[in-house]
Parts: structure tokens; C-alpha cells; sequence
């Protein structure tokens, strides 16, 4: 699986061959009551690999 991770709103992924560090530009695919899912599609080591993030939805009225 591909490592991601999200820094100052901005998404980053390690190649899973060479394990550098890219920026990339994800998309909303999905989202539930509490989570929204991030998919981003990129290429490195003439791979196309495969990143998803999971972003917890903010939300002030629970109760």
C-alpha cells in the first residue's frame, strides 16, 4: 500500500519502489457521516500507483 499523508492541506505520497516524497493533486470519491475519502492517481518508477486519504469531516453540531 501506498504511504500518504496530508500537510498543510496539501497531499503527498511515497513511491512504494524508490520511496521518494511527491506531491499530488487528489479528488473526493466518497464521504460517510464522519469521514471524507481522497483517492490520488500518480506515476513514478514507470509505475501508476494508487494513494487513498481519509480526512475526518469537522462538524461543530454532533449532538
Amino acid at each position: 500500500m501506498t504511504v500518504g499523508l496530508i500537510q498543510d492541506g496539501r497531499f503527498w505520497v511515497q513511491c512504494r519502489y524508490c520511496g521518494n516524497w511527491q506531491e499530488v493533486l487528489a479528488e473526493a470519491k466518497e464521504a460517510d457521516l464522519y469521514f471524507e475519502y481522497w483517492q490520488a492517481v500518480f506515476s513514478c518508477c514507470e509505475q501508476e500507483q494508487t494513494a487513498w486519504f481519509t480526512i475526518d469531516k469537522v462538524d461543530d453540531d454532533v449532538h
